[in-house]
């Protein structure tokens, strides 16, 4: 009997104590913030919505400058904390790894189940791209098992790709690569297509051309908002997020933003309130 007595004791102290470590130690993202007075970045690479300057190791794109901007009117330190996969942003922001995944990131299905996505201020259309010597006739001839789509592993295309040609194969490329990577796929004759914004591919349009073409330019496949990726319950950080981006919105601060990275013809915006 005592033995008993002593086992539910024990059992009963080990629940109540693991019940108190759960209640303590569940502290948000936005607690985190204002105690370190600091945002702890993860952030992915994908120019121009953020990238690092191969020469100097600056970081540097749009929500770079965004991010920076957020911290200065918040009177918040910008920690960019590490480099995040396409493939592991939602779970290093939910797990609280990084207090926010800060680069820009496309909105799609698998990420809106997970995450709570920053107000968009910018929004992109998704274009087919292809080596420039490719003719095809209409979209719905890219359905066939002869072509292969490139796609990154965690990339916001894929499931536009899967959906819109399904009978199409796939080449994957790991969560971390580049568009540079996606490029090389196609002039290296790995994939056939890729699908992507015009923005990604400018710099290489420019230094490459006659390499690479959008196949159909007055039928993008879809538009996305670009987003920042935010812990999916934690609605104070985002609101203090959400509100920070309205006001550099409504002062006129993103469009010098998008200007000073030479892509404010690149990008559709949020009609302004009247």
């Amino acid at each position: 009997m005592n033995f008993i007595r002593i086992l539910f004791i024990l059992i009963f102290a080990v629940l109540l104590a693991g019940c108190k470590e759960t209640a303590a130690e569940k502290e948000t993202a936005y607690q985190r913030i204002i105690k370190t007075n600091a945002i702890h970045c993860g952030y992915s690479q994908w120019n121009p919505l953020f990238y690092t300057d191969p020469n100097t190791s600056q970081k540097a794109g749009i929500f770079y400058d965004l991010m920076q901007e957020v911290g200065k009117r918040l009177s918040l330190e910008i920690v960019w904390q590490e480099e995040l996969g396409w493939d592991t942003a939602v779970q290093s922001v939910n797990s609280g790894r990084v207090d926010m995944a800060c680069a820009g990131y496309y909105l799609h299905p698998d990420r809106i189940k997970y995450i709570s996505p920053s107000l968009p201020q910018i929004y992109t259309p998704l274009y087919i791209w292809g080596r420039a010597g490719e003719h095809i006739t209409s979209v719905d001839d890219l359905n066939n098992a002869k072509y292969t789509f490139a796609m990154v592993d965690g990339g916001s295309s894929n499931e536009l790709i899967k959906q819109k040609f399904p009978q199409a194969r796939s080449l994957a490329l790991p969560g971390g690569a580049s568009n540079g990577e996606l490029v090389e796929s196609l002039i290296g004759r790995k994939a056939d297509f890729f699908v992507d914004d015009k923005s990604g591919m400018e710099a290489f349009q420019k230094a490459n051309p006659g390499k690479l073409k959008i196949l159909f330019p007055d039928l993008p496949l879809t538009f996305v908002p670009i987003v920042m990726l935010l812990p999916a319950e934690d609605p104070q950080l985002k609101e203090m997020i959400d509100n920070a981006l309205l006001n550099i919105e409504y002062d006129g601060t993103l469009d010098l933003i998008l200007k000073n990275n030479k892509v404010d013809h690149l990008y559709l915006r949020n009609t302004q309130p009247r």
